[in-house]
């Protein structure tokens, strides 16, 4: 089954959303991309690929239901004035549950990021690796990020 969905809310992306899931029996194989700017003076582009497991499904023979999984996603964030640009990838995993309604679906999932490397377009700046849990770490150093996707099926 194949199924294309606009972001609705969440997952730190920017402007126009779009993902593509191909189901294969109790897990899926999802990809997304977004493009928008953050706010005036950052551009962010993202990809991300990732492997969910319908567990609800498998075992309690749900239409879907829970989920977990993993995926690597990779942003590129431009400040739109200088045109520096930070490349980055991150790798998470997913918790979430997909509810059913007939053509359409709504997915509502927490991604916990791991691990991020980085490096930047800015002269003598080095590339960087780090176990990083949190976005905002001086806030929470665990912090997962929330997404909720509407879709229909094609």
């Amino acid at each position: 089954m194949r199924s294309i969905l606009p972001t609705a809310l969440g997952n730190q992306e920017a402007g126009v959303a779009l993902a593509v899931g191909f189901f294969d029996g109790h897990g899926a194989l999802e990809g997304r991309l977004s493009l928008g700017n953050a706010n005036q003076t950052y551009f962010v582009a993202q990809l991300q690929a990732g492997w969910n497991w319908f567990f609800g499904e498998q075992y309690w023979h749900m239409a879907k239901g829970p989920y977990a999984g993993a995926a690597v996603r990779y942003w590129d964030l431009v400040q739109v004035h200088s045109g520096v640009q930070s490349h980055n990838l991150a790798g998470l995993v997913d918790l979430g549950w997909w509810f059913d309604f007939g053509q359409w679906f709504i997915d509502v999932r927490l991604s916990q990021v791991l691990a991020v490397a980085g490096f930047s377009s800015l002269p003598h700046a080095l590339p960087g690796f780090a176990f990083l849990f949190s976005p905002l770490p001086g806030i929470s150093p665990w912090l997962p990020i929330g997404l909720i996707q509407v879709g229909l099926w094609l």
